[in-house]
């Protein structure tokens, strides 16, 4: 099959009969227990989600880690390609379609929202390939040609970019650009597709192949994932830097029966943002409230809340929880530490969490301290967000503080007023016992017991 082969399929895909098979959800993670969490890294660059455009047309939305559809919606049928804007608020599609034009697509809903003519050199070439640059504008390119273009979104217009793919080359359906600064596309000969490294000085160094009928790339947390036209989707073990035609490694995430030809993420700029609107919230109570004494229990419970509209992949949603005021004078229940959902883990004295958190979604993690016998002061601390979009409401809302009673509670508290005498009660009103004293001719009388004659 040539290089026009993703454009030929695009015509006929009508006719053909395909049912829209959903990714195999990822596995439930219900309670963990207190040793499975990693350290979380500095500055982790999170997972994200990535969309993906099929014919005949849907728009899906993926957890790449595991395949799992987040959302699925219709968009216009033969889509060519999509991609997120460098700020990821807007997405944008271009299609197959002469004179050429830019949409602009609603995520949630498929609805396209504007569309734009194309003006300049590509105002005349069925576009397959998009992605956004760092500097807010779009490249795009085409199953029939081995240039590439530029296109400004606000304008629709339209320049020929100074690199190009080499002669016999053209694209076959989707770029990216990587944190290093390179843009990787996918270009095709017609035996396989071709892997290469567009760099800033604009020359072009083919790295590696893939599977005929790559389409679509993307990327989420420094991994690049690719899109077949018969529904799969890979994740690609590196990308090269050194010139090569040897088939890449990659492993297979999900066959899903779909028919891919685009995908995007708010990452494919290289940077490692989420998505706008992706945050969480934390809180924190401890019960009982208030006051403890020696020997009580006290139970702590954190709750995360998915405050946005973007879902939290893999473990990316993380706090850490500072216990080292707390075991001054208590001792953690490490049997009591409970997650509904990821994992969490003791480093010394900090109690650290990461997991899943969907949109909508709650997860809660509750511990246990003992306070100890002699304690005294206070028990406080507080919890904090680690990952990007993690916020407390107010620092009262994360934190908590217990007051340790230090009056005695094993008894009351006995006066002695005159040891001769008598024996006098405390504030606590015990009633002491009578004990008559015995008849004066006792030769034993105890010393209360007053001498008679």
């Amino acid at each position: 099959m040539t290089h026009r082969k993703k454009l030929a399929r695009a015509t006929v895909a009508a006719a053909l009969a395909c049912t829209l098979a959903g990714a195999a959800a990822g596995s439930a993670i219900g309670a963990t227990p207190a040793d499975q969490v990693r350290r979380p890294d500095a500055a982790p660059c999170l997972p994200v989600p990535v969309w993906a455009n099929t014919s005949p047309g849907r728009l899906i939305e993926y957890d790449p880690l595991t395949a799992a559809q987040l959302h699925n919606v219709p968009v216009p049928a033969h889509l060519g390609d999509i991609a997120w804007s460098a700020d990821g608020r807007t997405l944008y599609a271009v299609n197959f379609s002469i004179p050429a034009h830019l949409s602009t697509i609603d995520p949630a809903t498929g609805a396209v929202t504007a569309t734009t003519p194309l003006t300049g050199p590509a105002q005349n070439v069925a576009l397959n390939a998009l992605t956004a640059l760092p500097n807010g504008q779009l490249l795009a390119g085409a199953p029939s040609s081995r240039s590439l273009w530029t296109i400004d979104p606000a304008t629709g217009t339209t320049t020929t970019f100074a690199a190009q793919y080499p002669s016999g080359f053209a694209s076959t359906g989707d770029l990216t650009v990587l944190p290093d600064g390179d843009i990787l596309g996918l270009a095709d000969s017609g035996a396989s597709t071709g892997v290469f490294r567009i760099h800033p000085d604009n020359s072009v160094t083919e790295v590696g192949t893939l599977p005929s009928g790559t389409y679509g790339v993307s990327q989420s947390g420094r991994t690049v994932y690719t899109f077949t036209g018969s529904g799969q989707i890979d994740r690609l073990s590196s990308v090269p830097t050194a010139p090569s035609t040897a088939p890449l490694a990659y492993t297979v995430v999900a066959n899903t029966g779909n028919i891919f030809y685009g995908a995007s993420s708010v990452q494919d700029t290289g940077s490692c943002a989420l998505a706008p609107r992706t945050s969480y919230s934390l809180s924190k109570t401890v019960a009982p409230v208030g006051e403890a004494s020696p020997g009580d229990t006290l139970t702590y419970l954190v709750t995360v809340r998915n405050t946005g509209a973007n879902p939290y992949l893999g473990d990316s949603a993380a706090f850490t929880d500072d216990l080292s005021d707390v075991l001054r004078n208590a001792s953690l229940v490490r049997t009591s530490i409970w997650a509904s959902a990821g994992t969490v883990k003791v480093f010394g004295n900090t109690l650290a969490w990461n997991g899943p958190l969907p949109v909508g979604g709650t997860v809660r993690v509750s511990y246990k301290v003992k306070v100890n016998d002699h304690a005294k002061g206070r028990l406080a601390n507080a919890v904090l967000p680690t990952s990007p979009g993690g916020a407390c409401k107010r620092v009262t809302d994360c934190s908590t503080n217990v007051e340790i009673d230090q009056r005695d509670h094993h008894g009351p508290v006995i006066t002695i007023v005159n040891a001769n005498a008598n024996i006098a009660q405390s504030s606590s009103s015990i009633t002491m016992p009578h004990h008559p004293c015995p008849p004066a001719a006792a030769k034993h009388r105890p010393p209360y017991c007053a001498k008679r004659g």
